[in-house]
């Protein structure tokens, strides 16, 4: 019995952890920004983003003021809650592709590059490049490489 009950612990452990990893990816794709929330009235702030559902992640307390990081897309909505409670918001780290393609946007060849090579990946996964026959005990792989000759399929064929 208390072993069912760890390997469901150890379960819901590896769940969690994957739901996360998952979490991490969509939020690297999208972008986020981490950020230093300074004012008079923060935790008025805070509640305000609970209200109107601006979700809000790795929140810490640092000298006088917050350290959170959010989505770019809830970084939009800020404006009017930062007027009404007299906070400033200042950004401190952008992570994610957006930045990242924003930052490399002049490297044209590395983004042709990717481009073709997914291209290039995608062109040559479409070819039959090895044929091997497993498990023949009934026919000969002579004979099984014959009659696929026969029905036109040979190695370099389009699938």
């Amino acid at each position: 019995n208390g072993n069912s009950k760890l390997q469901a612990l150890e379960l819901a452990v590896v769940s969690f952890y994957k739901g996360e990893l998952m979490n991490q990816l969509i939020r690297y794709c999208k972008g986020y920004l981490r950020l230093r929330l300074t004012g008079n009235m923060p935790e008025r702030f805070l509640n305000l983003c609970a209200a109107n559902q601006i979700f809000l992640w790795n929140l810490l307390y640092d000298e006088n003021s917050y350290l959170l990081t959010m989505s770019i897309r809830d970084f939009r909505r800020l404006r009017p809650l930062c007027l009404k409670t007299g906070c400033t918001l200042h950004i401190v780290e952008k992570h994610g592709m957006p930045f990242f393609f924003y930052n490399n946007r002049k490297r044209k060849g590395f983004f042709i590059g990717f481009l073709l090579f997914g291209g290039l990946l995608y062109l040559l996964s479409c070819f039959i490049w090895n044929i091997h026959i497993d498990g023949n005990h009934a026919n000969s792989t002579y004979t099984i490489l014959a009659f696929l000759e026969q029905q036109g399929i040979h190695h370099g064929i389009w699938k």
